[in-house]
């Protein structure tokens, strides 16, 4: 764990801020900060998460019958969503205000939970707060047990025919991967039966080594698979100019998935999946670990 108080700033009349950044996994630590306000008030603030929700609660109170108080608390996700709890409207004299919130994360990665304190009174001076908190994991990150892929259709839109796009879903599904990135790279040498010395086209050597963020939905992707279309197009031809049958790449992936705190190393969870870029002389075929589809398709 690590925190750090930053020094007490006198400002005008406004609001106290108290921030926490957690790291969620399927543990995590309690943060807590408070402040103490010039005016005799304070604000406290508790943030925490488990398995499935994460938690933020402030309590505010003062103690002038001539000033007004209120607590706010918000949780800010990786992805950029809120959700926001108030202890309700302002309310003059001695008041202690608590607001809570209790969210279900859909990714593992960084909660900001922050507190305000809002007080008025037109000479009274507050404190700016800011406490931090990141929490290294202390359990391992879930690990996908597998995958399924499915057709998304050819890349057309992206004018490369031959190219088929795969969406994959991560499983088991009852655990959340959402947030994290998957990463690919090359578990054994690709195979190319199109490439001949004389070819105009290199030889094809394995994945480009791309990455995507898993959706809330444990789905990623897609992935790209296939052949280019100057390359498929001169293939293409030399089936059709000499009578050949068809001809294909296998790659060979490997795939990562990022672990949930920092500094930790991703973890491999597939190796050796299969991706194929078929051509023939009258059409393209394109597969992804074992889900293979094709199309008439001739390019000149």
């Amino acid at each position: 764990m690590k925190s750090k108080l930053a020094t007490a700033v006198p400002r005008a009349a406004g609001a106290a801020l108290v921030s926490v950044l957690l790291t969620v996994g399927p543990t995590a630590d309690r943060a807590r900060a408070q402040a103490y306000m010039n005016d005799g008030s304070s604000v406290y603030m508790d943030s925490w998460a488990d398995d499935s929700l994460i938690y933020g609660y402030g309590a505010t109170s003062g103690s002038m019958s001539f000033h007004w108080y209120q607590v706010n608390v918000t949780i800010t996700s990786p992805l950029g969503r809120t959700a926001t709890g108030t202890s309700g409207q302002y309310v003059p004299g001695f008041v202690q205000g608590n607001a809570m919130i209790t969210w279900s994360y859909d990714d593992w990665g960084e909660y900001l939970v922050r507190t305000t304190h809002g007080g008025f009174c037109t000479w009274s001076y507050v404190y700016f707060v800011l406490a931090e908190m990141q929490r290294r994991q202390r359990a391992p990150c879930p690990v996908p047990s597998g995958e399924t892929t499915s057709s998304a259709g050819w890349a057309d839109e992206e004018g490369r025919p031959a190219v088929h796009k795969f969406i994959q879903q991560l499983s088991p599904g009852g655990t959340r991967f959402g947030g994290r990135i998957i990463s690919e790279s090359d578990s054994s040498p690709a195979t190319d039966s199109c490439w001949f010395p004389e070819s105009r086209c290199p030889p094809t050597r394995g994945v480009t080594g791309g990455s995507w963020i898993v959706g809330s939905d444990n789905r990623w992707g897609p992935d790209y698979v296939g052949w280019e279309t100057g390359c498929f197009s001169y293939y293409q031809r030399e089936r059709r100019r000499q009578g050949l049958p068809p001809c294909e790449f296998n790659l060979f992936q490997r795939l990562t998935i990022s672990e949930c705190g920092f500094g930790s190393s991703p973890t491999v969870y597939r190796t050796n999946v299969v991706l194929k870029g078929i051509v023939s002389a009258t059409g393209a075929s394109s597969g992804r670990d074992g889900v293979l589809v094709g199309r008439p398709l001739i390019i000149e």
